[in-house]
């Protein structure tokens, strides 16, 4: 991929820094079970 001026204005905030995404382990961890759970039979009857 091919850095563009485009690209590199989508990077930043509108102050100029960089954008950091952070990943949270735990967080889709609850996520991924609730979904599950959501989805099992007794959930799909909440």
């Amino acid at each position: 991929m091919k850095l563009t001026s485009e690209l590199e204005q989508l990077a930043k905030t509108a102050s100029g820094r960089q954008r950091q995404v952070r990943y949270n382990p735990n967080w889709q961890y609850l996520k991924e079970k609730a979904k599950e759970v959501l989805q099992s039979e007794e959930g799909k009857h909440i």
